[in-house]
């Protein structure tokens, strides 16, 4: 399997593009740092969404539509893990009590609350950014939240069935380095995108917290993996996708109290 074949795989599981039948296998584990790619894809699509619906709509309006299309886009993958990570978080008794209220179809209180404020509380944040850095910080945010799941991975302890047991086996230490370096790279690029190509200028602060973030996004994806692996004994898929929407919200969090400290 080549390079090509990895990102067509990964295309299919994070998006609802049809690319022809395609099976996660161990042969594709090394390709699992290219998820990066399929970040910086999405930062594409929903920053250039979020900048040109501003021009015309309120930013909340704006950002809520933009979120909806990432959602749209993926099939909405990740957050019905949040849901499902909710309603084990919130699920009484031991670990296989709570396993269980992760795989019940049912929505349970602790899903919706915890998927509602996550949403509410992401969108506020995106409306909060300055017009001129809104592709910039959206495509940070969707580079940074793939990272953040590879981390939650590469940190899990696999169940013992479903495709997330196939992702977190896949990865390992080395891979995680290299999608951060990927990750940087994004990140370098789009800094001297804005810079050079846009001419709109970055503070010196903000571009150091940009170069630094790979790091904090792989805290917080790992701070996941550690909290689901003392709660639940393993990560599984929906820990993987809520660890990706957890991981977009608390970057948000940062990426603005850092702009409204130095921007």
């Amino acid at each position: 399997m080549g390079a090509i074949d990895g990102l067509k795989i990964l295309v299919a599981m994070f998006t609802v593009i049809p690319v022809g039948k395609s099976r996660f296998s161990e042969d594709m584990a090394k390709y699992l740092p290219l998820t990066i790619i399929i970040g910086a894809l999405y930062g594409v699509f929903a920053g250039t969404v979020y900048s040109g619906l501003a021009l015309v709509l309120p930013t909340f309006a704006s950002a809520s539509i933009m979120l909806l299309t990432v959602y749209l886009l993926n099939g909405f993958f990740h957050v019905d893990g949040l849901i499902d990570f909710g309603d084990g978080l919130a699920a009484f008794g031991d670990r296989q009590k709570k396993l269980s209220a992760m795989k019940d179809v049912r929505v349970g209180a602790g899903g919706l609350i915890l998927a509602l404020l996550t949403i509410i509380a992401t969108v506020s944040l995106y409306s909060v950014l300055p017009y001129v850095q809104l592709f910039l910080f959206v495509f940070v945010t969707e580079v940074l939240c793939k990272n953040s799941l590879l981390a939650c991975a590469t940190l899990g302890k696999p169940h013992e069935s479903g495709i997330g047991k196939q992702f977190i086996e896949g990865m390992n230490k080395k891979r995680l380095l290299a999608s951060a370096l990927l990750t940087l790279a994004f990140l370098i690029l789009i800094i001297f995108f804005y810079n050079y190509f846009l001419h709109l200028s970055i503070t010196f602060e903000v571009k150091i917290f940009i170069l630094f973030s790979p790091v904090l996004s792989i805290i917080s994806g790992a701070s996941i993996a550690v909290l689901s692996n003392r709660i639940f004994g393993c990560v599984t898929g929906d820990v993987l996708g809520a660890s990706h929407e957890i991981s977009r919200l608390i970057l948000l969090a940062l990426i603005v109290a850092v702009i409204s400290l130095y921007a």
